[in-house]
């Protein structure tokens, strides 16, 4: 349950991933001459990329602030989320042990296989790939490349795999618009168009909210409360009646100004 208080404990859920210290030599480096983590990042990339036999990426869109990368009209939104609750043979989860030993572990498998993100909205699939990224994804996510929209399983299912503990699910607000609701743009010296400034867009709170509340029907299976809202709310409107608590703000990309609401208890 979420309350408000000015005490506030922060959950997080991290994926990190050790590419080196800088201080390790390699067989492509015979002169024992430090390497870099980017150097290091490069060759797993390359490593992964020939195990999958993937020859080469998509490229990204150019530069975070690439407005294309955050128009609405094209991010291609499911609006029917894969059910948590059917298992993978068509069959309707109807009780807490049919969740805990039959459905879970089909969706922590594909997890754990595949990672997950299937909107094409802020932080690209093709960017994340980049060879200047330090690929702390399943190796198999690679595939994903220029085919997001192939990707087995949803952010909604990994909140779901959290059931029956609480959850708190936060962003900042997205880019700077113009009145007429386009974003805003400058074009630089060298011609490229670019967003004034994209805020906390990339993290993509309209599709944070989805994952939310398409994780619902598991906590209700489970004895506790979803969301509370199907509709995404006004900025700066916490929901916090529930096991999962969302709340999008107008600040940038920091969770600092969600504390005071997202005491866990």
């Amino acid at each position: 349950m979420f309350k408000n208080s000015q005490c506030s404990v922060k959950w997080s859920v991290a994926v990190a991933a050790l590419v080196g210290s800088g201080l390790i030599a390699s067989a492509q480096n015979p002169a024992g001459a430090a390497q870099t983590s980017q150097q290091l990042a490069q060759q797993d990339r390359q490593r992964i990329m020939d195990e999958l036999q993937i020859t080469s990426i998509p490229p990204g869109a150019p530069g975070s602030s690439n407005p294309e990368t955050y128009n609405e009209a094209t991010a291609n939104p499911y609006p029917k989320l894969p059910d948590p609750l059917t298992l993978k043979n068509g069959k309707k989860v109807t009780s807490k042990d049919m969740w805990v030993t039959q459905r879970r572990p089909e969706i922590l498998e594909d997890f754990e296989r595949e990672v997950y993100g299937r909107r094409k909205y802020g932080e690209l699939v093709e960017n994340v790939l980049a060879a200047n990224e330090y690929h702390w994804m399943s190796g198999n996510y690679f595939k994903y490349g220029g085919h997001w929209d192939n990707l087995p399983v949803d952010s909604h299912e990994l909140v779901a795999l959290i059931a029956p503990r609480p959850v708190f699910i936060s962003a900042g607000r997205g880019p700077d618009l113009n009145p007429d609701g386009t974003i805003a743009t400058r074009t630089g010296d060298n011609g490229a168009v670019t967003a004034v400034n994209i805020n906390d867009a990339w993290v993509d709170a309209k599709g944070s909210f989805p994952a939310a509340a398409g994780a619902g029907p598991v906590y209700t299976l489970l004895g506790k409360k979803d969301v509370g809202a199907t509709e995404f709310p006004p900025i700066d409107t916490a929901l916090i009646t529930g096991d999962i608590g969302f709340r999008q703000h107008t600040g940038g990309h920091t969770d600092g100004p969600t504390w005071p609401t997202s005491d866990v208890r």
